[in-house]
């Protein structure tokens, strides 16, 4: 069973992208509302009844099942299958503060921006110009891309530990190493990543860069091993 915020932002998540894949604003606004009507709620969804529910949230008893369907299963089909008619660009666009649905399909539209990096194309002053942003929201969105940005280049410690480990064990499988170790703010237990490091000794000095996503890089760093004889 999932949380009630959880059941929002899953239901914020299919408004959008019933805004930005069906252009239909009827029901994405319904959706809007039904899920801003969850936060209000005092108890868990699992514990009603869909009929309960329905009267709660001012909804008809089948959309009142599948909200239920969310706190069992914690996932949507419907949700699955807007994903998958929205590109993952437009899809990260979501997640920029001061941006909506609205304002991306205009975006997308009328100035072709369908990813956070075509939007770093545009200056403040050139989203103030836009219709329906305007100055005070252009410096909000402008704020939020540029953090956005920041953002993908850095993991937090749990994410960071399964994709560095693994680094590891190729690394010391490659280079025929005895071992490595992870440095950086891994080895300092740091809760964000932002550097990523793996350094060893070996048979000789190797200095890599690897490709770990899109957006970030983590170097390998061998020294060559010091024999005393």
């Amino acid at each position: 069973m999932i949380t009630n915020e959880l059941i929002y932002e899953i239901l914020s998540e299919i408004s959008d992208l019933l805004l930005l894949a069906e252009d239909d604003t009827f029901r994405a606004q319904h959706y809007k509302k039904v899920a801003e009507s969850i936060l209000t709620l005092e108890q868990p969804v699992y514990h009603l009844t869909a009929r309960e529910l329905s009267n709660k949230l001012k909804c008809s008893e089948t959309f009142a099942e599948k909200i239920l369907q969310i706190a069992r299963n914690g996932t949507s089909e419907m949700l699955e299958g807007l994903r998958k008619q929205v590109p993952e660009g437009l899809r990260e666009l979501l997640k920029i503060r001061g941006l909506g649905a609205k304002r991306i399909k205009t975006l997308w539209k009328h100035y072709n921006v369908t990813s956070p990096d075509d939007l770093a194309l545009f200056s403040k002053e050139q989203l103030a110009s836009i219709k329906g942003i305007g100055e005070k929201s252009a410096i909000v969105i402008w704020d939020g891309l540029m953090n956005y940005l920041e953002s993908r280049k850095k993991m937090i410690l749990p994410e960071a530990e399964k994709v560095l480990l693994s680094l590891k064990s190729r690394v010391v499988e490659k280079y025929n190493l005895k071992d490595a170790e992870i440095g950086g703010d891994f080895r300092r237990k740091n809760e964000v990543i932002a550097n990523f490091s793996i350094v060893a000794y070996g048979n000789e000095d190797i200095t890599e860069e690897i490709q770990l996503t899109p957006h970030i890089k983590a170097k390998v760093l061998i020294k060559k091993e010091k024999h005393s004889y």
